[in-house]
């Protein structure tokens, strides 16, 4: 079976197409063009909308006390790749230094590496919940309702700085540039983030709001509660290190004592 390779006509035999006059040779069938996948079409359009989100909430941080809950889903996203983003540099700054500590504990660099960053990532996601219980909290107290929805969606919305600045400390410390000041900037965006802007949250939502209780004592309330969270942080922290060293050595001993203190 002869295909016209112009318009695909089948024929037996011939040196030319029956129906358009082409010159006819050994064809295969016509195949049809790749049907695209549903599901990567589906994938592509949603990371799309996201970085438009992304760009939007750069350009306005407010986005979410602007238009509130219409964006939660990629507030979400935007947290979790927060969390993410700060699990990676957190990892790189313990894992560029580590050859002693490789050879203490006996681990390969990429076990060293993967255990480091599920617990990093472990250990953040567990802070923020508590620190945004906390604002929930104080945002009750107020008189202003439990809002731990909002507030994830808030934070969220509020992550893209913290998103590129964490990767870029990341990626500034594979290659080795700047190791201390990346140690500066990445502990000075984590207490922003997980003290300064608890805060932040807290006032724009209750002075909004009308509360019924005195703006500095639900600051002070929030100051307290805070301060409970990390101390429950500190002691989980303690234990998840403990518990990821080897059964005995000098390091563990030292987080033995720091634990008796705590």
């Amino acid at each position: 079976m002869q295909y016209c390779s112009k318009c695909g006509n089948p024929q037996q035999s011939g040196a030319f197409c029956g129906k358009c006059g082409n010159p006819m040779g050994e064809q295969t069938a016509p195949t049809n063009p790749q049907q695209p996948n549903p599901q990567v079409e589906a994938l592509k359009q949603q990371s799309q909308v996201y970085f438009q989100f992304f760009m939007r909430v750069l350009k306005n941080p407010s986005l979410s006390f602007q238009e509130p809950g219409q964006h939660s889903k990629h507030s979400l996203l935007n947290l979790l790749v927060l969390l993410l983003s700060m699990s990676f540099a957190m990892t790189m700054l313990i894992y560029a230094p580590t050859s002693e500590v490789l050879f203490y504990v006996g681990e390969s660099r990429l076990g060293f590496f993967f255990k480091t960053f599920f617990l990093s990532l472990f250990l953040f996601v567990l802070l923020y919940a508590l620190v945004i219980l906390a604002v929930s909290f104080a945002t009750f107290v107020s008189g202003s309702g439990f809002q731990f929805k909002t507030m994830l969606e808030n934070v969220g919305s509020n992550a893209s700085y913290f998103i590129i600045a964490f990767l870029a400390i990341g990626v500034l410390r594979v290659i080795g540039l700047l190791p201390t000041f990346l140690l500066f900037v990445f502990l000075a965006s984590f207490i922003f983030l997980t003290y300064l802007f608890p805060f932040y949250l807290l006032n724009r939502t209750i002075l909004s709001a009308q509360p019924k209780l005195d703006p500095i004592i639900t600051n002070v309330i929030l100051m307290f509660a805070l301060a409970i969270v990390y101390y429950v942080f500190t002691l989980m922290m303690i234990d998840q290190v403990i518990a990821w060293l080897p059964k005995s050595g000098p390091l563990q001993e030292i987080l033995y004592e720091l634990q008796y203190l705590f």
